[in-house]
This record gives C-alpha cells, sequence and structure tokens, in this order.
C-alpha cells in the first residue's frame, strides 16, 4: 500500500480489535476513497509466530464475528439499510436464542456496547456510495467469487 493511501483512508479500525473484518473494512475504505484495489479469491494470509486467535475459546471468537460483522455493516451501510439489517440480525438471534445458540445475541451485545466509541468518531464523506462501490467491486469479480456477508 502506497503511503499516500493510508494517509489518505488511514490505517486498520482499531474498533475490530483483536479480530476479523478489520481488512475487508479497510478495502471498502480504501474503494470508497476511490482508490483501486482488487479482490483475489485465492489469497492467503499466513500469520507466523503469534495469533491472537489460537489463545481464546472457539465461543469468544464466534461472537467476536458477529460483533466484527455488525460493525463492518454500521461503518459502510447506509443507515437505513443498517437498520434493517439491524432488525434482521435481532430476529435471528431471538430463533437462535431459543434453540440453544447464544452466538449471534452475544455479539450483538457486544456491538451495542461497543457502539459509545463509535459515536465519538464521525464517518469520513466518502466520494463514492457503498453501492456503487460493490457494483464497481462486482464488475471485476465472477459470480461465482462473489460471498454476501
Amino acid at each position: 500500500i502506497h503511503k499516500h493511501i493510508i494517509a489518505s483512508c488511514g490505517m486498520l479500525n482499531e474498533n475490530f480489535n483483536p479480530y476479523y473484518y478489520e481488512d475487508a473494512e479497510w478495502g471498502i475504505r480504501i474503494g470508497r476513497m476511490g482508490f483501486k484495489h482488487w479482490y483475489i479469491a485465492n489469497a492467503k494470509c499466513i500469520h507466523l509466530g503469534s495469533a491472537t486467535i489460537n489463545t481464546l475459546k472457539p465461543v469468544r471468537v464466534a461472537i467476536t464475528i458477529q460483533r466484527n460483522r455488525m460493525l463492518l455493516h454500521y461503518l459502510h451501510l447506509p443507515k437505513v439499510e443498517f437498520v434493517y439489517y439491524g432488525i434482521r440480525n435481532v430476529s435471528a438471534a431471538i430463533l437462535q436464542l431459543l434453540m440453544g445458540k447464544p452466538v449471534l445475541a452475544l455479539g450483538i451485545i457486544d456491538f451495542i456496547k461497543s457502539s459509545p466509541k463509535l459515536k465519538n468518531n464521525p464517518a469520513p464523506a466518502y466520494p463514492i456510495t457503498f453501492k456503487a462501490y460493490m457494483a464497481q467491486v462486482q464488475k471485476q469479480i465472477s459470480s461465482h467469487d462473489i460471498v454476501y456477508f
């Protein structure tokens, strides 16, 4: 990544700490700021030495994945669409709780707990809407490589 892109778009978002979706959010942010980048379906990342995830219980990892997925959508979806997304998630969480699966509900709770930090960091003014950015991305890749999250 060129230094001027980092200066324009910022570093990885620390609100995703400790893991998951921070790189996806960064890519979306870079794209929405108008910089070109590419999606590589078969890319791999190998963490040599210490990987945070190996030290945590699988349920904690699953909860954080849910929280960070909501955070990604919060940062980039138009607010009306995020409300719909939130309602859909809460509905799914209730159904999952009835089946004895609390992960999504706990992820939503974690997201709500972290939301005061988000309100102190207003979203940047992007020259490209999320919808227009996603249309650009979809032109680059074949339909079988598109993953909806």
